[in-house]
This record gives C-alpha cells, structure tokens and sequence, in this order.
C-alpha cells in the first residue's frame, strides 16, 4: 500500500506545475504565457492521435507526455537561454526525478523509466513524444502571434521545430546525397552548424550530443575546414570516411591467466576473478570478427622475476641496490640497459600459472598471441614486437583483417591492459577499454591509465555500451571525433583537447 503522506508530496509537487510559466514565453515577454502543466496536457491530448498501424505503444505514449517535463516542478523550465549547460541540465533534470519517484513506492521505479527512456532518445515512442513537444510550441507559437497580433515575432519557434518535425523518421544512412538534402532544411546548399547538429542528433542520440556538445562544434569544425558551412561536395568526402565506414571489430583479451587469478601474481582479492563472467558475456554474445587472447609467457630466467635478481648486473645509475631491492620496485639494469619493475614469479611457460583460467570462454577460430618470452626484456602490450625490423604479431594479424577497432579487456588495468591500448591509439586504432571487464592492480594507478587512455583518444565504456557499438552497430560520438581529427585535421585547424576528461 502506497504511503498518504509521500502521496500528498507528490500531489503537491505535480500542482507546481498548474502555476509555473513556461521560460521561454515568459523570456520574450509573452502576456499570460501557458503553464508546464498546460502544455503537458496538450501533449496527452495529442498521444489519442497516434495511430496504431504505427505498431507505437500508445500507451507509452501518453504516460511519456505525462512524465517528460515532471521534474520541472522541482528545477524550474531550463531552457538554452538559462546558462545551463546540457550536462547540467540532464543531472539536475534526474537528480529530481529520483527524488520524485522515491515518494511513489512500487510505481517509482517504473514512471523514472519512462523518464529515462524519453531522455535518451532511443525508442520510436521517445521520439514519437518529442515530436509532440515540438507539434505543441509550434501550435503555442502560432496562438500568441495570432491573438496578441504579432506575426513573425516567434519564428525562431516555427523555423526550430518545423525542420525537425518534417524530418523523415527513417533515413537512408547509405546515400549521401539523401543525407545531405534531409539535413540542408533552408536549401542553400550548404550544411550550417545547426543543421549539422540535427544530423549529429539523429546519427549519434540526441543525449550523446547533448553530452558532447564541444566535439560535435570541433567535429563540424574540421571537416568545414573553419568555413561557414559544409559544401555538398565537402560532405561526400566526409560521409565516405565517417559515416559509411564500417568497423571490424576485434576483442583482445588480455592475459585472464591463473597466476593473475590464484597464484604468485594474483590481483589483491582475488579480484582478477571478477572479470571473467562479463568477458564470457562478450565473447558469447557479441559479434566479432576478431578474438584475440594474450599471454604472459616467460622463460624461467626472465629479467622480470625478483628471485633472478643475482643473475644480472645492475647500472651503477640504479635508484635501488641488489642488497635493498624487493619484489615490485624498480631496478636499472646494465645489460641490456633497461629500467625493470621486479614482479614474482610468474607465467612461466606451459606451467599451471600461465595458463587461461578454466573458467573462461574460448572463442572458436580466435588466436591465441604469447609475449614476454625474450629472457632479457618485458613485454607488457600485446603489440610487443619480438624483433623490431617487423610488425609484431598483433599488428600483423590487424593489417590482414584491415582491423578498425580494438576492444581490450583483461589483466590488468594499469599494465598490460594500458600498455596495450597506448600501442592501439599510437598506431591509428580505435580503442575501447570495457571497463568493468578489467580489473588493475593499484586503484590509483588504475585510475591513472584510464585518464592516459582517455586523454590520447581512447574511449573508457562498459560491456552494455560495447553491445549496442558492435551488434547494434551504433557509433560512438567520441570515437568518430578522434577519427574525424586523424582523418581530416590540418595544422592550420586548431583542435581542443582539453574538454575529453570531462565526458
């Protein structure tokens, strides 16, 4: 049974909406401007249109028109005119909603997902009620004008939501020359900024943009090469590199052996563990044209291991002596001069401690690449090359599937997994980190890779995300900025990379 008390709270906070002005009416001095409630019951009104052969949830549809502006009624109507950026908004815009819905006991959980469903953008009934939003200040626009008998004063009303209303569902994303003719809404041949952000909107999700709203200006940027606008002929360049590529996908499972599990090398709490259920997911259910798993795979004399500490020399230049060394510092070697973290023991070949867990998935046909077995060096990206006149063995394997984006899971975060996504970024790849199906070592320097990866290009995601990139084949907005820059950026273009940790 729902509680009276939190139910009265609700009603209180709904009825709000009765008396709160719409801003942007009320910004261009609008008399008498409509209410947040007013124009959300006009939106439910409207849902008794949609038609069934549509196959929308109709009933969706009505609940979403009664839901999508209930947070007002904590935050206030922000508008773009308000100082408020995007991100702001969202968060504050869900902070309320949560709040909201913690008042409405079972039935909470189920009005925050409708909520959630319309801020994403991802579902036709979700866009179905958006273009009831814009249907509803078109009709508001033409009222005012027409009763205060001021025509031509809200155009920017009309102009803003007409071109979206008008814009066809279902868009040929194969035809470049279709693209460009939906999205050049004033027929001038050329694609403005703003009609470049509709095009973004529709590709990537409106809630993607709003996320990345400073790639999106750098991505237009670039590829108007800082003019006013993108000419058609621009464009077609553009949309063969960008839109019309098609990835090859490969996963790189990276080193989910025993001894980073249970044994000499195990992560602290047997955390290594936790990864192997999520990569098991991905390997079952994702659709790659690539696997790839990765060892460590080490002669017995390896310079790595502490306990072959007494076996070479160090360089006088060495922080730490042979007498005080101890396992996880760094030593300087003389020959071959090199700086080395002294780590136990570990994945000695064809011993128990290299071997995959048993508990991991082995995907069919995938290939399985050893590193670390030159007794004299380390090797902790799987790019590493075992003779440096020729490519290693990973990127061979990459050049001949023409390989496009790399997604590295594994052990661990903060060395061979960052090592190897570094190597990726470095070598012109699209690189995606699956987050929570790795696990680091030391929490700060994990924390440390991932800003490293981020900042040189990579994207940082989890495995729900990769599963919409590869199966669903969505794109992702951060990794087509990084190829729009690798692939179109001059010197003359002055490229900000400032704002990508703050995504």
């Amino acid at each position: 049974m729902m509680d009276v008390k939190k139910i009265h709270e609700f009603m209180e906070l709904v009825g709000r909406l009765k008396h709160m002005k719409r801003t942007g009416w009320v910004l261009r001095k609008i008399p008498d401007p409509e209410t947040i409630a007013g124009h959300m019951y006009r939106m439910a009104i409207l849902s008794l249109l949609a038609d069934s052969e549509d196959n929308l949830d109709k009933n969706k549809i009505m609940q979403m028109t009664l839901i999508h502006d209930l947070a007002e009624c904590i935050v206030g109507d922000i508008t773009p005119f308000c100082g408020v950026s995007p991100e702001e908004k969202h968060r504050r815009e869900d902070a309320a909603m949560e709040e909201i819905c913690q008042l409405l006991g079972d039935k909470g959980p189920t009005i925050l997902q409708i909520f959630r469903e319309y801020e994403k953008q991802e579902s036709p009934e979700a866009q179905y009620v958006k273009d009831l939003d814009r249907l509803d200040l078109i009709m508001q626009a033409y009222e005012y004008e027409k009763r205060d008998n001021i025509p031509g004063k809200l155009e920017e009303f009309f102009s803003s939501s007409v071109e979206l209303i008008n814009m066809i569902n279902e868009i040929d994303w194969k035809s470049a020359d279709n693209i460009f003719k939906t999205f050049d809404v004033n027929k001038d041949g050329v694609l403005d900024e703003k009609e470049f952000f509709l095009l973004c909107e529709k590709f990537y999700g409106e809630e993607e943009v709003n996320k990345n709203e400073w790639r999106v200006k750098e991505i237009f940027k670039i590829f108007s090469l800082n003019d006013e606008g993108l000419k058609e002929s621009k464009w077609k360049r553009c949309f063969t590199k960008w839109i019309q590529k098609k990835p090859v996908n490969v996963l790189i499972v990276v080193d989910v052996q025993n001894d980073f599990i249970d044994g000499n090398l195990a992560l602290p709490n047997r955390t290594g563990y936790e990864v192997i259920k999520p990569i098991n997911r991905l390997l079952k259910k994702v659709h790659w044209d690539q696997v790839i798993y990765s060892f460590d795979w080490h002669p017995k004399n390896h310079i790595s291991f502490y306990d072959n500490l007494a076996e070479r020399k160090l360089h006088p230049s060495s922080k730490i002596t042979k007498e005080l060394a101890k396992p996880f510092d760094t030593v300087t070697f003389l020959k071959p001069r090199l700086e080395q973290t002294l780590w136990p023991r570990h994945c000695v070949m064809n011993s128990w401690g290299a071997k995959l867990n048993s508990d991991l998935y082995i995907s069919p046909d995938s290939i399985q690449i050893y590193k670390g077995q030159n007794p004299d060096s380390d090797a902790y990206s799987v790019f590493t090359k075992e003779n440096v006149k020729t490519n290693s063995k990973l990127e061979t394997i990459l050049l001949k599937i023409k390989a496009t984006d790399l997604y590295i899971c594994g052990l661990a975060t903060d060395v061979c997994v960052k090592a190897t996504c570094l190597d990726g970024l470095s070598l012109g790849y699209n690189v995606i980190m699956i987050e929570d199906s790795c696990r680091g070592i030391d929490k700060n320097n994990t924390e440390e890779a991932k800003k490293l990866i981020i900042e040189n290009g990579g994207l940082v995601t989890n495995s729900n995300h990769v599963f919409s990139l590869v199966n669903e084949e969505k794109r992702s907005l951060i990794l087509d900025h990084q190829a729009a820059k690798k692939h179109f950026v001059k010197p003359s273009i002055p490229i900000d990379n400032k704002n990508a940790l703050a995504d």
